[in-house]
């Protein structure tokens, strides 16, 4: 009886010990894959631009807003300012668009998408988080049509085009449970910087 109590022992702190080399490979990977995007913003030019993936019970925060005459579907989003942190931004752009405050958990992604017709390229990072309405009045961003919470077959059913692939595939990306540290972002701004 000892000697299978010893047995569980030894399978729990082996499984411990893989779970923190996981960690951590993950952690160095991470930070590779960062890097590498700098590289690539220095030779697409690409526009940094945030989201937020705001869940609650299985429904997600979304806007509807007018853009170029036409509207279409899509998280709260706008581009990075410099002189704010990537959270900051995400903040900012959701209260700006949807009227919520918003908490970040977690980085989702770092995403590239180049616009079919003009050619332009751009970094999305994804925060997850959670949202909450606020209680004064709030005047939204220009062009806002909509705010709601939505599930992802509404999404997906939606008769209002995605504004771009990146709305779907970033809530499957949360669905799927991928997420990485905030402590990424101070990595994140660094070398971006450097690269503008």
């Amino acid at each position: 009886m000892r000697s299978r109590t010893k047995a569980r022992a030894r399978d729990s702190a082996l499984q411990h010990d893989t779970a923190e080399q996981k960690g951590g490979c993950d952690s160095i990977h991470s930070i590779l894959l960062i890097r590498c995007y700098a590289f690539i913003m220095q030779k697409t030019n690409a526009k940094i631009t945030v989201a937020s993936v705001a869940h609650c019970h299985g429904r997600f925060l979304f806007i509807e807003e007018t853009i170029r005459g036409e509207r279409v579907v899509t998280q709260p989003t706008g581009r990075w300012e410099s002189h704010e942190t990537l959270v900051d931004t995400v903040v900012r752009e959701t209260y700006e668009e949807s009227g919520h405050r918003f908490e970040a958990e977690a980085i989702g992604g770092v995403y590239f998408w180049q616009h079919p017709r003009r050619g332009v390229t751009v970094m999305r990072v994804n925060f997850i988080g959670e949202a909450r309405k606020d209680n004064g009045p709030v005047e939204l961003d220009e062009g806002i049509e909509r705010v709601a919470w939505l599930t992802r077959q509404e999404i997906v059913d939606s008769r209002v085009p995605h504004r771009n692939p990146m709305v779907l595939k970033t809530i499957d990306d949360y669905l799927a449970g991928k997420r990485y540290p905030l402590s990424l972002v101070d990595h994140a701004q660094r070398d971006w910087l450097s690269a503008m």
